[in-house]
């Protein structure tokens, strides 16, 4: 029975590797719009310059699909981001030390100072280019067929293996579209039942002489978990038999008088009760004192955050 349940997977993994049949593809033309199916835990991190950095994904065929920085299976990897992005420069390469000799860049828009680079086989970007980004008509049902798979691989063999589909579908939408999460699934603390939400890494490297530690998870807490752990209480609205939701984030750093030095990371994880959070957003409390009731850990030591200290 294992075996076949094995089968059963790599068959549904197989299935997700080919473009959606009946929908337009999306299609490696410079200003094109096209939605990002490569969860962002795969790419590598490359330092241009202090203004302009990118993540980097290699992306070579492999029987009917690819592999992304060598990864086979990367769809079910984590949550696909599924966000817009507009392709801003496709080049070929002859030696450099910025891309792989012989490709083909396929440069997408980030941010400012962040943006997505691409490597392809030369002569095969138009081939392969799908596998990875979606178009717009696109996004829901990939999310659909993905989601169905992440549930299991995500709930069976724990507690919430016994969530009706509906309820599995909604929090894998909650981790993946409301909380922008790549990863979920459950963990105990303190014999209590946390569904845990994997955020990633932030797209920001935050600059140690201008913020500390308790700085950077002030302004992160602010900006975007708090509107994050308010939010679930939707999907909590039926009983799933869940004490709380645990979030977990990456929070790049380093010191901007070193140009050229690769960022550090601090870990930071918060354990947030249910009914501290139905309490928060039913304003019966302040931000801060739910913050001071949650448990909040940063590099596996629990610290206390004013929210007003950046």
């Amino acid at each position: 029975m294992k075996r076949i349940g094995v089968f059963i997977f790599l068959v549904a993994i197989g299935l997700l590797i080919l473009p959606l049949p009946g929908l337009a593809q999306a299609r490696p033309i410079k200003g094109e719009v096209v939605y990002l199916k490569v969860p962002t835990s795969l790419f590598g991190y490359k330092v241009l310059l202090r203004s302009w950095n990118c993540l980097t994904a290699e992306v070579k065929p492999s029987g009917d699909g690819v592999t992304v920085n060598g990864q086979v299976g990367w769809q079910t990897m984590a949550f696909p981001p599924m966000t817009e992005h507009k392709i801003r420069m496709i080049k070929d390469n002859s030696a450099n030390k910025d891309w792989p000799s012989g490709s083909t860049t396929v440069e997408l828009t980030l941010s400012d100072a962040l943006t997505l680079r691409f490597y392809f086989p030369k002569g095969q970007a138009a081939k392969l280019f799908p596998q990875v980004f979606a178009t717009k008509d696109e996004v829901d049902p990939y999310r659909a067929n993905i989601y169905k798979i992440l549930a299991a691989k995500f709930f069976d063999g724990t507690p919430l293996a016994s969530l009706t589909d509906s309820q599995k579908h909604d929090l894998c939408m909650f981790a993946n579209v409301t909380a922008n999460g790549s990863k979920m699934g459950a963990v105990t603390n303190k014999d209590n039942l946390y569904l845990l939400v994997d955020i990633g890494r932030d797209t920001v490297v935050y600059n140690d002489l201008k913020l500390n530690q308790v700085q950077r998870v002030a302004k992160i807490i602010n900006e975007r978990l708090l509107a994050v752990l308010k939010a679930f209480t939707i999907p909590v609205k039926d009983e799933l038999n869940i004490f709380g939701l645990k979030l977990e984030f990456l929070i790049p750093h380093k010191s901007f008088l070193d140009e050229s030095a690769e960022p550090s990371n601090d870990k930071l994880e918060i354990y947030a009760p249910i009914d501290l959070i139905l309490s928060f957003a039913d304003a019966e409390i302040t931000s801060q004192e739910f913050i001071d009731k949650c448990i909040v850990i940063v590099e596996s030591n629990r610290i206390s955050v004013p929210l007003a200290s950046y």
